[in-house]
Protein backbone atom coordinates (compact mmCIF):
# COMPACT_ATOMS: atom_id res chain seq x y z
CA UNK A 1 0.00 0.00 0.00
CA UNK A 2 1.19 3.45 -0.90
CA UNK A 3 1.39 6.36 1.51
CA UNK A 4 -0.20 8.49 -1.24
CA UNK A 5 -3.52 7.47 -2.77
CA UNK A 6 -5.47 9.63 -5.29
CA UNK A 7 -3.11 12.53 -4.59
CA UNK A 8 -3.94 12.35 -0.84
CA UNK A 9 -1.44 11.46 1.88
CA UNK A 10 -2.37 8.79 4.46
CA UNK A 11 -1.57 10.77 7.61
CA UNK A 12 -1.54 7.66 9.82
CA UNK A 13 1.34 6.17 7.84
CA UNK A 14 3.61 9.18 8.36
CA UNK A 15 6.21 8.99 11.13
CA UNK A 16 5.50 11.01 14.27
CA UNK A 17 7.95 13.87 13.63
CA UNK A 18 6.40 14.49 10.21
CA UNK A 19 2.89 14.28 11.70
CA UNK A 20 3.91 16.90 14.28
CA UNK A 21 5.33 19.13 11.57
CA UNK A 22 2.15 18.92 9.51
CA UNK A 23 -0.07 19.60 12.52
CA UNK A 24 1.99 22.67 13.37
CA UNK A 25 1.70 23.92 9.77
CA UNK A 26 -2.07 23.36 9.73
CA UNK A 27 -2.52 25.22 13.02
CA UNK A 28 -0.93 28.28 11.41
CA UNK A 29 -2.98 28.15 8.20
CA UNK A 30 -6.71 28.83 7.96
CA UNK A 31 -6.58 27.66 4.32
CA UNK A 32 -5.09 24.30 5.34
CA UNK A 33 -7.72 23.88 8.07
CA UNK A 34 -10.53 24.53 5.61
CA UNK A 35 -9.00 22.16 3.06
CA UNK A 36 -8.86 19.37 5.62
CA UNK A 37 -12.45 20.02 6.73
CA UNK A 38 -13.59 19.85 3.11
CA UNK A 39 -11.83 16.49 2.59
CA UNK A 40 -13.04 14.84 5.76
CA UNK A 41 -16.38 13.26 6.44
CA UNK A 42 -16.23 14.11 10.14
CA UNK A 43 -19.52 15.30 11.51
CA UNK A 44 -20.29 16.90 14.83
CA UNK A 45 -21.97 14.25 16.92
CA UNK A 46 -24.99 15.08 19.03
CA UNK A 47 -24.28 15.17 22.78
CA UNK A 48 -26.42 12.06 23.36
CA UNK A 49 -24.25 10.07 20.92
CA UNK A 50 -21.08 11.31 22.61
CA UNK A 51 -22.44 10.25 26.02
CA UNK A 52 -23.45 6.84 24.63
CA UNK A 53 -19.99 6.33 23.12
CA UNK A 54 -18.30 7.36 26.39
CA UNK A 55 -20.48 4.89 28.30
CA UNK A 56 -19.61 2.08 25.86
CA UNK A 57 -15.89 2.81 26.22
CA UNK A 58 -16.18 2.87 30.01
CA UNK A 59 -18.14 -0.41 30.09
CA UNK A 60 -15.81 -2.26 27.72
CA UNK A 61 -12.34 -0.80 28.34
CA UNK A 62 -12.22 0.36 31.96
CA UNK A 63 -10.05 -1.25 34.63
CA UNK A 64 -13.21 -2.84 36.04
CA UNK A 65 -14.09 -4.36 32.66
CA UNK A 66 -10.55 -5.69 32.18
CA UNK A 67 -10.65 -7.09 35.72
CA UNK A 68 -13.87 -8.94 34.94
CA UNK A 69 -12.39 -10.33 31.72
CA UNK A 70 -9.28 -11.48 33.59
CA UNK A 71 -11.38 -13.15 36.28
CA UNK A 72 -13.30 -14.96 33.54
CA UNK A 73 -10.04 -16.20 32.00
CA UNK A 74 -8.83 -17.47 35.37
CA UNK A 75 -12.18 -19.16 36.04
CA UNK A 76 -12.06 -20.88 32.65
CA UNK A 77 -8.50 -21.99 33.34
CA UNK A 78 -9.40 -23.40 36.75
CA UNK A 79 -12.46 -25.11 35.31
CA UNK A 80 -10.26 -26.83 32.71
CA UNK A 81 -7.81 -27.95 35.39
CA UNK A 82 -10.65 -29.29 37.57
CA UNK A 83 -12.04 -31.24 34.62
CA UNK A 84 -8.62 -32.72 33.93
CA UNK A 85 -8.25 -33.98 37.49
CA UNK A 86 -10.26 -37.11 37.97
CA UNK A 87 -10.06 -39.76 40.65
CA UNK A 88 -8.00 -41.90 38.29
CA UNK A 89 -5.26 -39.37 37.67
CA UNK A 90 -5.26 -37.20 40.81
CA UNK A 91 -2.14 -38.86 42.17
CA UNK A 92 -0.29 -38.34 38.85
CA UNK A 93 -1.46 -34.71 38.70
CA UNK A 94 -0.45 -33.90 42.26
CA UNK A 95 2.98 -35.52 41.84
CA UNK A 96 3.67 -33.62 38.60
CA UNK A 97 2.32 -30.39 40.07
CA UNK A 98 4.58 -30.61 43.12
CA UNK A 99 7.59 -31.59 41.00
CA UNK A 100 7.06 -28.67 38.62
CA UNK A 101 6.43 -26.28 41.49
CA UNK A 102 9.67 -27.27 43.20
CA UNK A 103 11.56 -26.67 39.93
CA UNK A 104 9.99 -23.22 39.58
CA UNK A 105 8.70 -23.87 36.08
CA UNK A 106 5.00 -24.14 36.75
CA UNK A 107 2.55 -22.22 34.59
CA UNK A 108 -1.04 -22.58 33.39
CA UNK A 109 -0.08 -24.71 30.40
CA UNK A 110 2.82 -26.61 31.92
CA UNK A 111 0.99 -29.02 34.20
CA UNK A 112 0.93 -32.57 32.93
CA UNK A 113 -2.08 -34.64 33.92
Amino acid sequence: DSIVNDNLVDFGRLDEPLQEELISAVIESDQAKESIRDQSSIECLPPAQIEENAKAVQENFSMHAYGNKLIGIYQDLMSGIREAITENNFENFSTNFLDQMSKGDIGPHSIEV
